[in-house]
């Protein structure tokens, strides 16, 4: 069941994941994750829990940062900071923030600990001006 889980969340991934080629790509992406993570009934929510084989789950680790790391490497293309930025570091990042910020949130009963450390791991490549903390909190709950 994990395995078939860890494969529907690849798939709606790499679907979402090819249209992000900039910033404003990446913060709709951003909004979706968080409110799939957040949706107990969803395959994201079962991937995000600590069971199942341990090499299954770190290959679905490993191909979701690479995932993540692509989309992060054509936004970053077109960064003006982009010198400074690991791609492959940073969707290691992202993954290691939707893991610990959906454990803290199902913990905290809210969802700002998921929001503020996916918002962090990401910051590099949102606008200054989006606090992605703070953003998006509409429409998020932890079930």
């Amino acid at each position: 069941m994990m395995k078939a889980s860890f494969e529907e969340v690849l798939a709606r991934e790499a679907a979402a994941l090819a249209g992000v080629s900039d910033a404003e790509g990446l913060n709709r992406w951003r909004i979706g994750v968080l409110r799939m993570v957040t949706d107990a009934d969803s395959p994201y929510a079962r991937v995000l829990q600590p069971m199942g084989d341990l090499q299954d789950r770190a290959r679905f680790v490993e191909s979701w940062s690479d995932l993540i790391a692509a989309a992060l490497a054509r936004v970053a293309g077109g960064a003006s900071n982009s010198k400074s930025i690991n791609v492959s570091q940073m969707g290691v990042s992202v993954v290691a923030a939707l893991y610990g910020g959906a454990v803290l949130s199902r913990v905290a009963r809210e969802p700002s600990p998921l929001r503020i450390s996916v918002g962090l791991a990401l910051a590099p490549l949102l606008p200054a001006d989006e606090d992605p903390s703070r953003s998006s909190r509409a429409g998020l709950s932890v079930q």
